[in-house]
């Protein structure tokens, strides 16, 4: 059916048949608002069924001859393609997909030929050469009294889609996918498969096309075990089924078919009229990984690693009788040892011929069919919960628990023989049990593990006289039946999977396991008979500490006495797991772990999981009362209250000192030393323990104090490049009666430095202690406030027991929206009123339309970019583009550093994007470059304090924003102005404050202490206005006002309080159009100056007297 239009003047027609004269001849981007493949399209009034395959993003009577551009690129950047592979994946989250092509064509601001306004909209072809989408973007649509048409349409009309809006506009908020003003379709016409599919067809080999044929026999490369029975052959039958001894053409599904046999969908089907049935082993990384995770998932409790994938697929295969077709697949895992089975459906078709879905053996005694009602429930159903997809395994062995580690491979396996033992099993790593170390074990075939010789009782008993470990102590009869094995394994998956264990149950203790010995009871059945057991033990060790973990699998019932736990050769050390009876022991726990026990079994204290690694590599103090450590020359110098170290002395008595060592026992305040105390009090490791020190430069523990740092001081930008670590383990009192056991670390990055103390068990003690610091004067002085010495233990100023931190560099704490500044800055020189040399810029900074590659930064707070500037008494009308976060006289001769960098880099560039988008969501941006300028604790020339600013100017090229960001700002009697200015001072704007002192909690962005101004000067007031804004004119100046309940758009420039100031050098012509400005602000604060075009000359700002001495004689006149 054809669509009307409405009647053309002469005028249009004329012009209308020049320009569709011209799309004719050149373009296959059609004008009007479409796609097409084969020839040009000039037709402006929309119709259906036209005959041809066509994409019509917008399709009316569209007229670039009177504006707009209509243009198309074939996109092929990583950059692109990585955008639309995304949205295709958000999309179709079930479709493997990666592009490899994007065609973009865009129609911006196009006008309607009828006149009336423009159209925006973009569409986008995404293909990856076998699947195609395309993304359709509308961005404005005006209304249009036209005839229009939005959607596709094929060559037969079979494809058709026509996107419901009533209007035009509409389209801008319409969407299928629940993204306004985006609509996406698949387009390429293949099925759309679940994402449980695995890639079938490239590689894959295809089964004849046969009635109730069959593949060759396949030999497998990897045995499939299959209920206890192993084949190393299998069979794709065409009909739906796999078999292993021989094809079958069975159409007609049955039972019990006396065959071992996978039937993802038996019935009749005829690969002859269609379809593809292929099958591969895979055995590549990607696909292996795959199937694991499945088996993971589906199988929590298995160990399971696949080495190899068998995947058989039935792509649209239609069924015998016609009337649809069903593509499903069917995947064989294993490991050699366990097998599973992922059967995924897709598209169904519903049938009236005979069908059976599951699986069976040649016995039945294993035996599945799959409940659904009809064939096309199937593409729904599950028994994991995935629909579509149902998975079994089917090797026929025992289901362990998720805790149990691997076992089989590779052990060595006990004789067979009542009452047995392994021989002496020499271990690699010595094992300590409660104090004693072992260098070999037995693995006892009645459940127990001893340590000296190998132990044959049957009936267990408490008080043995020996070391020994019983996981299950009764007796036991491997003659019958099962397995008992064990291996030393010190692989480092095996490793970390314990270490991770350890971690998990032991969380305050510092751990990475060296050696796991594995011994692993599996079915063994009781002498008695009535049942087996299924369990294992684990000595994890690495060298100095020890835990064992035991795993209980299929526990029989059983009248046998019996007995778990461990024991001692004296029976100090001594445990009896309290179960009623044995099979309660697969569901008890510890650890809150169902199956498992955990007992750490070396004997030595349990330190909180906040002390670092200690022991391994580091240098032990001297065995001596009231000794110290040599000096410590250290790598990275620290920075203590000011002052810089790059020596330290760790003393025995619980303290550090940097010039000296200090015996002193008896703590005192005021000492008159810098001096760090975790612990001072009279110490004596002549009598036992161990004082050790290291400088860690190690990446883990660099990432580790680095972390402990964002945590305790998330306002400063830190990156440890130090640790120095000095621990008192279990050191005793001079007295007696216990010992204490405590850490302390230096962290620094050369700049800023900080103190951890982690305190472990400290024993109760009637000496005189103190812990804190204190410096040479006393200035910066700290005493941790507990009444007794073991409170330390569960005290904190950070509230993590045990631990206390301080900064201790003596800088001043930065506010969190401040950017990393000092690592790799360029520092301004010393000079009073100076600056830096000229700034070339990589990223030019667009400035209210002119566009700078250089800048300056002036040691007087401000930036300027034709010239550097030393005025140090800030002036309106200044004549120059100017930026001055705080524009005041500063010394840095007497302090301080004044720093810049332009920063590209990926996370700075991710960090100011970010703060673009939160105060201007309005504005697309993305940050292709970030200048940074710092003041850092410049004092002013006055005396009387220091100020620390920073100012980030962020460019893209077209768009320049900038952040102010206010740290520690004293007050001052100075002069003093914060805002920024321009050569005709068109725009301008100054922070209207009291003090100085308030910039430090004020703020345009709702964020205290960072102002943030849009100043590119390229974009049109009104066009930031948001939907809570409406754009007004009050006396021929526009701008966006708030409406009733909203708050300001940030985009405008000129924003505090809730009022809004824009300032566009074409509506500040006159004074006149500047006053009105002034309905959209509040009364002029007296420290605000609202700056508009003057003709009067510039206003000369004080210059210095060039000699020094002024600087002590003039300083009161100059305030």
């Amino acid at each position: 059916m054809q669509w009307g239009k409405e009647p053309e003047s002469v005028s249009t027609a004329l012009n209308r048949a020049l320009w569709d004269a011209d799309v004719l001849e050149h373009q296959k981007v059609n004008n009007n608002g479409h796609l097409t493949f084969t020839q040009p399209l000039s037709a402006y009034v929309p119709y259906l069924n036209t005959g041809i395959d066509i994409i019509a993003p917008l399709w009316t009577d569209l007229f670039n001859v009177n504006g707009g551009t209509i243009s198309y690129r074939e996109d092929t950047s990583s950059a692109v393609l990585a955008q639309v592979t995304e949205a295709v994946h958000q999309y179709y989250p079930n479709v493997p997909f990666t592009a490899s092509s994007a065609f973009v064509a865009t129609w911006d601001s196009v006008p309607y030929i009828t006149g009336g306004g423009s159209v925006t909209f973009q569409v986008v072809l995404v293909s990856n050469g076998e699947r195609s989408f395309i993304l359709i973007n509308y961005g404005d649509i005006a209304e249009t009294g036209q005839v229009w048409l939005a959607g596709y349409d094929t060559v037969d009309s079979v494809n058709s889609f026509q996107i419901p809006a009533a209007s035009a506009p509409e389209l801008s908020f319409s969407s299928n996918i629940n993204v306004n003003g985006r609509w996406s379709f698949r387009v390429d016409g293949s099925p759309n498969l679940p994402a449980n599919f695995l890639p079938f067809g490239d590689g894959d080999v295809v089964n004849p096309i046969s009635d109730d044929g069959s593949s060759e026999a396949i030999f497998l490369q990897q045995p499939f075990k299959y209920f206890g029975r192993v084949y190393n052959q299998i069979y794709v039958n065409n009909n739906g089924h796999l078999t292993f001894t021989e094809p079958l053409s069975a159409f007609v599904p049955y039972v019990n078919a006396g065959i071992d046999i996978i039937a993802p969908l038996w019935t009749d089907l005829f690969n002859v009229n269609g379809g593809t049935i292929s099958y591969r082993e895979d055995t590549s990384s990607a696909v292996l990984a795959q199937v694991t995770e499945a088996v993971h998932q589906y199988y929590p409790n298995v160990p399971f690693t696949a080495s190899s994938a068998f995947v058989a697929t039935w792509d649209s295969v239609p069924y015998i009788t016609g009337g649809g077709s069903v593509t499903f697949q069917v995947v064989l895992v294993s490991n050699g040892e366990r097998s599973f089975i992922l059967i995924n459906y897709g598209d169904i078709a519903e049938t009236g011929q005979v069908w059976l879905a599951g699986y069976d053996t040649v016995d039945s005694v294993n035996s599945f069919q799959i409940p659904a009602a009809s064939a096309p429930e199937l593409s729904f159903s599950s028994n994991i919960n995935v629909n579509g997809r149902w998975s079994f395994r089917v090797d026929g062995s025992p289901n362990l628990p998720a805790n149990f580690l691997p076992f089989g491979d590779g052990d060595v396996v006990n004789p067979i023989s009542d009452d047995g033992s392994s021989e002496a099993i020499f271990l690699q790593q010595p094992f300590k049990y409660f104090g004693r170390v072992y260098n070999q074990i037995y693995v006892n075939n009645n459940g127990h593990l001893t340590f000296t010789e190998p132990l044959s009782a049957f009936v267990p008993y408490v008080n043995a006289g020996i070391d020994i470990i019983a996981p299950l102590w009764t007796d036991l009869f491997n003659v019958n039946g099962g397995t008992i094995s064990y291996r030393e394994d010190t692989s480092s998956a095996v490793l970390a999977q314990v270490t991770e264990a350890v971690h998990q149950y032991y969380p305050n203790v510092p751990f990475t396991a060296s050696s796991a010995f594995v011994a692993t009871w599996d079915s063994v059945p009781y002498i008695t008979g009535g049942g087996s057991v299924t369990f294992q033990v684990v000595l994890v060790s690495n060298g100095e500490r020890s835990f064992i973990l035991i795993n209980y699998g299929d526990i029989a019932e059983t009248g046998q006495v019996w007995l778990a736990g461990y024991d001692t050769v004296d029976s100090v050390n001594s445990f009896q797991i309290p179960a009623a009876s044995a099979p309660e022991l697969s569901f008890s726990s510890n650890i809150n772990v169902n199956g498992r026990w955990s007992f750490r079994v070396d004997g030595s204290p349990n330190l909180p999981a906040n002390f670092l690694p200690f022991g391994d590599g580091d240098v032990v103090n001297p065995i001596s009362d009231d000794g110290s450590s040599e000096a410590i020359f250290l790598q990275q110098p620290f920075k203590y209250f000011g002052r810089v170290y790059n020596q330290i002395y760790v003393n025995n008595n619980g303290h550090l000192t940097f010039t000296e060592p200090l015996s002193a026992f008896v703590p005192y305040v005021n000492a008159g030393i810098d001096i760090i105390a975790p612990l001072w009090t009279d110490l004596f490791n002549v009598n036992g323990g161990t004082i050790s020190y290291r400088e860690d430069t190690s990446s883990a523990v660099l990432a580790q104090v680095t972390e402990a740092v964002h945590q305790y001081y998330p306002n400063v930008p830190f990156t440890a490049s130090s640790a120095f670590v000095a621990t008192w383990d279990s050191v005793p009192y001079i007295t007696g009666g216990g010992s204490v056991t405590f850490q302390v670390v230096l962290v620094s990055n050369g700049e800023r430095s900080f103190i951890l103390i982690n305190y472990g068990d400290i024993a109760e003690t009637g000496q005189v202690w103190l812990a804190g610091y204190d410096t040479v004067d006393s200035v910066n002085s700290f005493q941790i406030p507990a009444a007794s010495a073991p409170e330390l233990s569960f005290s904190s100023n950070i509230n993590v027991n045990g631990r206390w931190s301080f900064r201790v560099d003596g800088s001043p704490n930065l506010p969190a929206n401040f950017l990393p500044f000092g690592d790799g800055d360029v520092v301004n020189p010393i000079s009073d009123d100076g600056s830096s040399e000229a700034i070339f810029l990589q990223q030019p900074f667009k400035y209210f339309g002119r566009v700078y590659n250089q800048i300056y930064v002036n040691n007087n707070g401000h930036l300027t970019f034709t010239e550097p500037l030393s005025a140090y008494v800030p002036y309106l009308n200044a004549g120059i583009d100017i930026i001055a976060p705080l524009w005041t006289d500063l010394f840095n001769v007497n302090g301080g550093t004044i720093s810049y960098r332009e920063d590209t880099s990926s996370a700075v560039l991710a960090q100011v994007t970010e703060a673009v988008h939160q105060y201007y969501p309005n504005v697309p941006f993305t940050a292709s470059s970030a200048f940074v300028a710092t003041w850092d604790s410049v004092p002013y020339i006055t005396g009387g304090g220091l100020v620390t600013f920073q100012v980030v100017l962020v460019s893209n090229g077209e768009r320049s924003f900038i952040l102010i960001n206010y740290g520690d700002i004293a007050e001052t009697g100075q002069v003093w102005l914060a805002g920024f200015d321009t050569v005709d001072s068109s725009h301008s704007f100054a922070i209207s404050l009291v003090n100085a002192s308030e910039l430090s909690s004020s703020s345009n962005v709702n964020d205290n202490g960072r102002w943030v101004f849009h100043v590119d000067g390229g974009h049109d007031v009104c066009d930031t206005c948001t939907e809570n804004e409406a754009c007004q004119q009050r006396g021929g100046v526009y701008g966006c006002v708030c409406l009733d309940g909203q708050q300001p758009n940030h985009e405008i420039f000129g924003l505090f309080g809730d009022a809004i100031s824009t300032v566009t050098e074409r509506f500040l012509e006159s004074k006149k159009q500047a006053a009105a400005l002034q309905q959209f602000l509040p009364a002029e604060p007296r420290s605000l100056r609202l700056l508009g075009r003057s003709s009067r000359s510039r206003v000369q700002a004080p210059r210095k007297d060039n000699s020094r001495s002024r600087r002590s004689s003039q300083r009161a006149r100059r305030i």
